[in-house]
């Protein structure tokens, strides 16, 4: 099997024996291609999330993506893979290893089939750049990747990571550490970075975008709700605001948990504040806990994506909400795989919510 890879697992190495056989590598070399790692990622791999990649040949874009679909379909290595439409068309993959790659593909860069393409793609590659102008040399830069790997590590432990989930993704939080950086530039350590990011942003007017470029923030137009409630202006994009899905729920339990490190920062060393900052923020009881069933892991991983991408609009009616940002996923000797998920709610809410919630899952309870 081609796309079997060794023990010692790589992700792109994986990718690229699945491309060498969409592009005939071998007997035609006139179908080269190009892999362009974006993301947090692209920084360095020991950051933890997906693997987001940009795809760059002369092939047509629809024979591309089906030729991909079919060949990752046949792979003993692919756990799920489908097609999505979200902004711009993109393969979803998750391995057996649980690892995820997200797949871009386009014929250039620079001339995309819409200006929206244009922009996202090539600002996809182009953030990795303003990072590396930011931080003075390799050094800092090196510094810097590791501030922002704890820093996303604190959000994910803290359950405030997750555009799904209406909470920061990737590019607002990588924003957000810029701007510390920007303003302090020399920290003594990853503790000295992350005090001066909750001191900073604990006391900053969140009225006021948060952006890299003081011209971006002077010039940025408030259309939407979210944009009322929270703005961080992505560097590529000065017209986007990256927190979307941001809500007055989200918005103040982000600024709480910045507050809680801000203390725990100044009352305790080094060693004690880890212990407390990345310590897993649990559900409190009361909460939901919504179950999906399905005797096939690739249509309950299918199934569970779709209801990650959407439950975020029931959150918007609710008064009270605390989602959490994974899913357990469980199997029976029997065969039957379950994908559970939990969302705390006021118990005065849950006969008028249910309804809603039960259009996502094949079996909701309330845990008390």
């Amino acid at each position: 099997d081609m796309s079997s890879i060794s023990d010692d697992f790589d992700v792109e190495e994986f990718l690229r024996i699945i491309l060498d056989q969409l592009f005939d590598i071998g007997t035609n070399k006139s179908n080269d291609y190009e892999i362009i790692k974006v993301g947090s990622k692209a920084l360095n791999d020991k950051i933890k999330g997906d693997h987001d990649m940009i795809i760059t040949s002369n092939m047509n874009n629809i024979i591309f993506y089906k030729k991909l679909l079919l060949l990752l379909s046949q792979s003993h290595e692919v756990k799920y893979v489908e097609y999505l439409y979200q902004g711009i068309p993109m393969i979803d993959i998750i391995l057996k290893n649980d690892e995820q790659i997200n797949i871009i593909y386009t014929t250039e860069i620079d001339k995309t089939t819409s200006v929206e393409d244009k922009y996202s793609i090539k600002g996809m590659v182009d953030v990795n750049t303003i990072v590396k102008s930011i931080t003075k040399d390799q050094k800092h830069l090196e510094y810097f990747v590791e501030y922002y790997r704890i820093m996303k590590n604190f959000c994910k432990q803290r359950r405030l990571y997750g555009s799904n989930y209406c909470y920061l993704n990737g590019i607002s939080l990588l924003v957000m550490c810029l701007v510390v950086q920007q303003k302090y530039t020399d920290f003594k350590s990853k503790y000295d970075f992350m005090g001066k990011f909750m001191n900073y942003y604990a006391e900053y007017d969140f009225n006021k975008p948060i952006s890299i470029s003081n011209d971006t923030v002077k010039k940025f137009e408030k259309k939407f709700p979210s944009d009322k409630i929270a703005v961080i202006i992505a560097p590529t994009m000065p017209y986007r605001n990256c927190l979307r899905r941001i809500t007055p729920i989200s918005m103040n339990m982000i600024k709480k948990e910045i507050n809680i490190a801000a203390g725990i920062i100044k009352i305790f060393p080094n060693e004690m504040a880890a212990k407390e900052l990345f310590a897993y923020r649990k559900i409190e009881k009361p909460y939901v806990e919504l179950t999906l069933q399905d005797n096939n892991i690739k249509n309950l991983l299918k199934r569970q994506k779709e209801v990650s991408a959407t439950i975020w609009k029931v959150f918007l009616k609710m008064d009270y909400y605390d989602p959490d940002n994974k899913w357990l996923l469980k199997e029976t000797p029997y065969g039957e795989h379950y994908a559970i998920y939990k969302v705390g709610i006021h118990k005065s809410e849950y006969d008028s919510i249910i309804p809603t919630l039960a259009r996502y899952g094949d079996s909701i309870r309330l845990v008390e």
